[in-house]
């Protein structure tokens, strides 16, 4: 089994965070305080957003024959950016094999 880096790719995803409600004042204010603070906080311009960047790596694993040197299986993965290689290791081994097994080829 042979696994080599296919495809490294840098992505951004926008997140609009969701607004607060609005925060409790006396009732003296009423409907009017109510229906102006959530034109205000929801428009576009007191949306918050944030930005992350994420680093997605493409994968190749190819299986084979040991004794003709054949090709047998192979499979392409997709994993984003581990904090832990040692994690990152051990879910992409379980990932594949269960894979392997699933297509039955070990």
């Amino acid at each position: 089994m042979v696994t080599h880096l296919v495809d490294v790719k840098d992505e951004s995803y926008e997140l609009t965070a969701p607004s607060e409600p609005y925060p409790a004042y006396s009732d003296r204010w009423g409907p009017y305080y109510d229906r102006n603070y959530a034109i205000v906080v929801g428009s576009p311009a007191y949306q918050q957003y944030e930005t992350y960047d994420v680093r997605k790596y493409v994968l190749r694993t190819n299986l084979y024959d040991a004794k003709t040197d054949k090709l047998v299986w192979t499979v392409l993965t997709q994993s984003e950016e581990p904090t832990s290689l040692r994690s990152a290791l051990q879910t992409f081994a379980n990932v594949v094999v269960n894979k392997a097994e699933q297509d039955r080829v070990l």
